[in-house]
Order: structure tokens, then sequence, then C-alpha cells
């Protein structure tokens, strides 16, 4: 699998720290940062992963819930994986963690059952 050496996204820039057969993980540094003191996150991408889940992407990369499916969607072309794949992301930093995920191939298919209902605890 081809990944790209490095590209930009909201206010970061993506550089490629190291590559293996099926992952990539990318330094990530302010746009316009200067130095290695200017990198200050990380991304890895794991492609393919057994399972139905085939992407696995990690990091601590800040985005707003706004922009977050924007973010994936931009991560996938980049690294050249085909649309609609499905995926897991989990992003941390000191204040919060974001998760999210596409259960649902491309042929319609999902290991899961998800719900948006809540279930409160027996009292």
């Amino acid at each position: 699998m081809e990944f790209s050496d490095s590209f930009d996204l909201l206010e970061y820039r993506f550089s490629k720290t190291f590559e293996t057969e099926s992952s990539v993980s990318y330094d990530v540094s302010p746009i316009g940062g200067k130095g290695l003191g200017s990198v200050t996150k990380w991304l890895e991408v794991h492609y393919p992963c057994s399972g139905h889940i085939k992407a696995q992407i990690r990091g601590t990369v800040s985005v707003s819930p706004t922009e977050i499916k924007s973010f994936v969607d931009h991560i996938l072309v980049e690294i050249g994986l085909p649309p609609g794949e499905t995926f897991q992301l989990n992003l941390f930093d000191a204040e919060n963690v974001m998760s999210m995920s596409q259960a649902q191939s491309t042929q319609g298919e999902s290991d899961r059952i998800e719900t948006t209902r809540r279930f409160d605890p027996p009292t």
C-alpha cells in the first residue's frame, strides 16, 4: 500500500515518520511550525486489519465534533483507502476523547447491532 508522505488538514501538517506493509505513522505539527520542536501530536493508521473493521485510526489530534466526519474522509483519501471503508477512530488529548466508527461496509454488511436509544439501568 502506498501512503502519502505528507499532507495538510485543518490547521495541521501530517509528516510520515514510518510505515510498514499495513500501517503508517505521522508526526503532526501546526502548519507553519519549524523544526522537530514543533511536532506536538501523532496519528497512526492500520490497514487492512483482520475482522470486519478494516481501518484503525488512532492519534492525539484535536478535532471538533463538527469537523470529525470530513477529517476522517480526508485521512482515508490521503492514505489511499476506498471510500466507505469500515473504520474505527480513536482520538484523544489532555482534555478530550473522541471515538467514531463506520461499521457498515460498502456492501451494506455490519458486524454489530447499534441503537440510538439510551437504556437506563434498573433502579
